[in-house]
């Protein structure tokens, strides 16, 4: 039943920055094909040739346009670990096999050159961290990490018509509303 969390119910709740998941989100196609292929960012990693995020057209301008919300992510992950965002960045897998260093990094995240092509090695490499930051915060939400709660107002038409055994939308009272969002939380627990 955990599957019917709203776009609005998981940028307000998850951990990455909610410009950066309104971001990746459209980016990949929208809510629904968001939520189709999280698990497998997840599971097999950004580089998987995810649509929005295969191509260096498609990834180095989704990451300058993205970088304010990409290095607020960075640093609260850095804060947590105790290191830098840069550091961060020069350990991502997809980058181990490339010549580059720390200033490299530095420059991409505080003055990108989208001509430059270590660069947009970096930007892509940026824009691939974004893909797999939001989908790890939604396949968290998805396992009930217990921050998901729903509410009247989150609940969608199906899950009413389900719960209450209604017939139509149409049918629908505040009251079955509440009483989904009651069900669904009891579940969850």
């Amino acid at each position: 039943m955990k599957t019917m969390l709203t776009l609005d119910t998981f940028t307000s709740k998850s951990f990455t920055p909610a410009a950066l998941t309104a971001a990746v989100v459209a980016q990949l196609g929208g809510w629904e094909d968001f939520t189709e292929h999280a698990a497998d960012v997840v599971n097999h990693g950004a580089d998987g040739r995810f649509s929005g995020f295969t191509y260096y057209t498609d990834t180095v301008p989704f990451a300058v346009a993205n970088l304010p919300a990409i290095r607020e992510s960075l640093k609260e992950q850095a804060d947590d670990e105790g290191s830098s965002a840069v550091e961060i960045v020069n350990t991502f897998r997809c980058l181990k096999n490339y010549d580059h260093g720390l200033d490299d990094v530095a420059a991409a995240l505080f003055a990108p050159d989208a001509d430059d092509d270590c660069h947009s090695l970096i930007l892509n490499a940026l824009a691939w961290y974004a893909l797999e930051e939001v989908s790890r915060a939604y396949a968290d939400a998805m396992e009930g990490d217990g921050w998901t709660r729903w509410t009247a107002d989150t609940v969608s038409d199906d899950a009413v018509l389900a719960v209450c055994h209604l017939a139509h939308a149409s049918d629908i009272t505040d009251e079955d509303r509440a009483a989904t969002a009651a069900e669904l939380n009891s579940t969850a627990s």
